[in-house]
């Protein structure tokens, strides 16, 4: 693996390890947890749903409102957790150059960041410290940029 990968990849795994393992403390039951970033490919961030979250939220909704939140990171109560722990993997992604005059350069340094995540992801969803009876499984979800890009979730489950 190239050295900066690496160093991305542990960085990343790190910082969504301390994260998780720190909102896992409520003990509260995950069903979704998610390393999430933009069709830009920023920095990652955490979100997450537990069961119990869910019940609060469905309180202040409709069924049907809540069937639609149930998936969302940006409307979990957990999104963003722990984002001090990603000040380090902010630095890296801020001093890597992303060249939107050259969609070719442009579109390698994306496949490198969502790369690193992926493999971040990997790292930690092989880790029973973090997994353990908590979830069901880890998720790298992008969100659809202006440029269109989509990562699928559903095949990259850990």
């Amino acid at each position: 693996m190239d050295k900066d990968l690496k160093l991305l990849v542990d960085e990343i795994a790190r910082a969504t390890e301390k994260s998780f393992l720190n909102l896992f403390q409520n003990k509260e039951i995950y069903y979704y947890c998610a390393l999430v970033t933009t069709g830009e490919a920023v920095a990652p961030v955490i979100s997450a749903w537990s069961w119990e979250a869910l019940e609060n939220v469905a309180k202040k909704y409709s069924k049907e409102d809540v069937e639609l939140i149930k998936w969302s990171y940006a409307d979990s109560p957990y999104w963003n957790f722990g984002c001090e722990n990603f000040e380090t993997v902010r630095t890296l992604f801020n001093e890597r150059l992303l060249d939107y005059t050259d969609e070719n350069k442009w579109f390698k340094e994306i496949d490198f960041r969502l790369e690193a995540m992926v493999l971040a992801m990997e790292k930690i969803g092989s880790s029973p410290k973090v997994v353990g009876d908590k979830i069901s499984g880890l998720f790298l979800n992008v969100n659809e940029g202006k440029n269109g890009l989509h990562f699928d979730s559903q095949n990259h489950v850990f």
